[in-house]
């Protein structure tokens, strides 16, 4: 086999980065779109909030197997395989829900979706993980800021298209283009790289990886930020529609409002772990959600409930990016196994979040249904406070790469070309 020259190994490092980072965008405008919509929807099908909270809750149960062998498939065939099928059900999805008239006609492409967004959110952050491994630079914050500024950018534009009157249905649909073009994309540079470079090999099991004190604790800090973000996604807008009885371009800017900050504070955070620990970092961040959400509960002036979900978003945006970035050092072989690991278990916060809060709401108002943000915030503090009783330790700023993929997009234990790892680190992104 021929071994590329340094100067093509870091031509293909950088199509691979923007692979990834494009990924994640894509996946920021169809769910900054899709949340939006979600208001929308429940007024169009006249969906009470326990109707649309056991709607959420079926969609992400089915997306629990999915996940499961998700995972399997980017360590056997590589993470773009799966990023360019899923991204194409995603696309299909978003157009059965703009012909949707009633419930049970959107049931189906709820499940769809969701179990679509599974597989995909699984690839992009195997792919992301092994990116940094190799690399050797802390980069899956910036790729999550990618993704929180698309659906800052993506939100805004729908709330904003809304307020002049454009159709909901209609604006399903150019996700949904995006989505089956960025596939094709991904197919064709992605799957074609892995083919010409490196053959994969079968996947090894882990059956361990579950079992490790460490990979355990990171999965429950992800579940209560997969939580917090699907109940911030899911209902702040409606909670500011219906509850706050805001406008809709009003209702709109607290969701953009918090992805913003999400944008800013991952583009931040990867500093922040550099000069306090990924640890420590977690720590203060679940302190920062918890108290902003308080702020936002506690109060209906508009500028202090912006101010508040400020908050939220900022200590959020570097949970998710921190727990994969540690789960990475903890399984930096099997890179597939460690983020299907987190993301299965981080949806199951997903998946208690919406029938949680649906169930609340029917019972004690939207108000105190979303106080459980609260609760989940001070979780995420005291677990990440709790690693040392692990012996999980302060990770080092810098790890050295240790995964032996040459391209993130490639299954995570990929045999490398002889005399490649003497280029390992020569293609800096």
């Amino acid at each position: 086999m021929d071994i590329p020259p340094t100067r093509e190994l870091r031509l293909i490092r950088r199509r691979t980065l923007l692979l990834i980072a494009g990924a994640f965008g894509l996946f920021g405008v169809v769910f900054g779109t899709w949340l939006v919509l979600l208001a929308e929807l429940q007024v169009t099908l006249a969906l009470s909030p326990a109707t649309l909270g056991a709607a959420l809750t079926a969609g992400l149960l089915a997306s629990f197997p999915v996940m499961f062998f998700s995972g399997r498939a980017v360590d056997r065939w590589g993470a773009g395989c799966v990023i360019a099928g899923s991204v194409g059900v995603i696309g299909v999805a978003f157009a059965g829900t703009a012909l949707a008239h009633t419930v049970w006609v959107l049931l189906p492409f709820f499940l769809l979706f969701y179990s679509a967004t599974a597989a995909y959110e699984v690839g992009i952050n195997a792919a992301a993980i092994s990116h940094e491994q190799t690399s050797g630079k802390r980069v899956i914050s910036y790729f999550h800021a990618t993704f929180s500024g698309f659906a800052a950018l993506s939100a805004l534009s729908v709330g904003a298209l809304l307020a002049f009157g454009a159709s909901p249905r209609l604006l399903y649909l150019t996700p949904a283009a995006l989505a089956v073009c960025f596939g094709l994309a991904v197919w064709w540079s992605g799957i074609k790289l892995q083919r010409d470079i490196v053959p994969p090999l079968p996947a090894k099991a882990s059956p361990r990886l579950c079992l490790t004190p460490t990979v355990l604790l990171l999965a429950a800090v992800t579940a209560l930020a997969f939580l917090t973000e699907g109940e911030m996604g899911n209902w702040l807008t409606i909670y500011l529609r219906s509850v706050l009885d805001l406008p809709v371009l009003a209702g709109t800017s607290g969701f953009v409002t918090f992805h913003s900050a999400m944008f800013l504070g991952r583009l931040a955070g990867a500093r922040a772990a550099l000069q306090s620990g990924r640890w420590r970092v977690l720590q203060v961040a679940g302190a920062t959600v918890a108290g902003g959400m308080l702020l936002a509960l506690v109060t209906e002036q508009p500028l202090l409930v912006v101010f508040g979900v400020l908050l939220v978003g900022l200590g959020l945006s570097v949970v998710a990016p921190t727990a994969y970035s540690l789960v990475g050092d903890a399984a930096a072989e099997q890179t597939g196994a460690a983020s299907s690991v987190l993301t299965t278990v981080g949806y199951g916060g997903y998946l208690f979040g919406p029938v949680l809060v649906g169930g609340i709401a029917q019972v004690a108002g939207l108000r105190l249904a979303l106080a459980t943000i609260v609760v989940a915030g001070s979780g995420i503090a005291l677990l990440s406070s709790a690693q040392r009783s692990v012996g999980a330790g302060r990770s080092p700023a810098h790890s050295p790469p240790v995964s032996t993929s040459a391209l993130s997009l490639l299954p995570a234990h990929s045999a490398m070309p002889p005399g490649l790892e003497a280029q390992g680190n020569g293609g800096a992104v």
